[in-house]
């Protein structure tokens, strides 16, 4: 779910700016790798059921989580 990870990424984006630029470099690298792997197993489950009612039921539910 594209939404998903746009809303993740976004997060991560505004925490980054509340660093000093010394620190935002290597935050970045980290929560950038963290947030794709937090990302990874939701939106496969959300790919492989798309089109069927546990999809839905699951997409329902990643935008009422994430407030998407």
């Amino acid at each position: 779910m594209t939404s998903l990870r746009a809303r993740l990424e976004s997060l991560r984006a505004a925490e980054l700016e509340a660093l000093p630029d010394d620190e935002r470099a290597i935050a970045d690298r980290v929560t950038k790798a963290l947030v794709a792997k937090i990302a990874h197993e939701p939106t496969v489950a959300l790919r492989e059921s798309s089109g069927t009612e546990r999809g839905q039921r699951l997409a329902d539910a990643a935008r009422t989580l994430f407030d998407l």
